[in-house]
């Protein structure tokens, strides 16, 4: 299911329609307009988690030409080394075509685990060698050395990585702020939506900018990101939730105000509209901030979804004042 679709494009084509008013479906933006303002982060993201894979395949080259040049029959190592740099450079191409999606999937399901492997091997591969005792000093003290370069390496480039992740949480509630702004200047009543955007920054911005600005080390900044999640992505930590809070917020202000207008379809329409919410809102609630299981998540976006569905119907075959002005909404 395309959740971040939902979210990003249908919720505020729903918000748009009915708190701002004064333009038809056939005037809402497409789901890549809408997003075309995360793009520049989430960029700057995938940028960040490139370098960061980056830091630990130019310190296991750079440990092999040591290596190498320690001792040049280990040219065994060299196999090793020619298949972490392929698998970095597919890595690149999928930075390069902008699919965030290829490279969580080929990062997780080939880079490294082939990474380790390969790192098993190079280990084994010189444990197997019979050194002489020198060779092995001068080994051990050329990896301390790469060691501390690899460790600023990788905290530098998380760093940028949180950085970006927290550019992108900010956009996303600025963006929706902006446009619940607008919708207040109108006299609509936005409390439900500034009170999900401001939990957002409490629970997830705010803390997760001072743990990022206090971390002495790489492994600080992952514990962070991995405590403090926007979405859904946090196994062991706390997750907002957004697109789902934004969502059933929207919805509770857009019917709200549906209902003032005396020609907007059946009643029977409005009320499985509704339970569709409150169905999912009932099942958020089990979730807390938790991370979904997939039954729980099925039923989440599967009950938005028609909701989602039955309001463009609704809006398809009524006449709502909008703006100001009677019209019959068009698709």
């Amino acid at each position: 299911m395309n959740n971040s679709a939902f979210s990003k494009a249908s919720i505020l084509s729903i918000f748009v329609m009915l708190l701002i008013g004064g333009i038809s479906y056939a005037q809402l933006p497409s789901s890549a307009s809408l997003s075309a303002f995360t793009i520049q982060v989430s960029q700057q993201s995938l940028n960040a988690a490139y370098a960061y894979a980056g830091c630990r395949v130019n310190f296991t080259t750079s440990m092999v030409t040591q290596i190498l040049s320690d001792d040049p029959n280990l040219t065994a190592l060299n196999a090793q080394t020619a298949v972490i740099t392929n698998d970095y450079s597919q890595l690149g191409n999928y930075v390069q075509a902008d699919n965030a999606t290829n490279f969580r999937m080929y990062l997780a399901g080939t880079f490294n685990p082939q990474f380790n492997s390969a790192s098993k091997n190079i280990t084994l591969t010189l444990k197997s060698a019979n050194l002489p005792s020198n060779t092995i000093a001068l080994i051990r003290s050329q990896y301390n050395t790469t060691l501390v370069t690899l460790s600023n390496c990788e905290f530098t480039t998380i760093q940028n990585f949180a950085n970006a992740k927290l550019g992108d949480y900010k956009s996303t509630v600025l963006h929706y702020g902006r446009i619940a702004a607008n919708a207040s200047n109108r006299g609509i009543d936005v409390s439900q939506i500034t009170q999900v955007l401001n939990g957002a920054n409490t629970s997830v911005i705010n803390p997760l900018q001072t743990a990022i600005t206090n971390a002495k080390n790489a492994s600080a900044v992952h514990s962070a990101l991995g405590q403090y999640c926007l979405y859904n992505d946090c196994a062991n930590g706390y997750n907002y939730h957004f697109e789902v809070k934004i969502a059933l917020s929207v919805f509770d202000v857009a019917f709200s105000r549906l209902q003032n207008y005396p020609n907007v379809t059946s009643q029977q329409n409005i009320t499985a509209v509704e339970n569709y919410i409150s169905s999912a809102q009932s099942e958020l609630n089990v979730v807390g901030n938790n991370t979904y299981t997939a039954g729980q998540e099925q039923i989440i976006y599967g009950n938005l979804s028609s909701a989602m569905n039955l309001t463009r119907f609704i809006l398809s075959h009524a006449k709502v004042h909008i703006g100001g002005k009677n019209r019959t909404s068009g698709i």
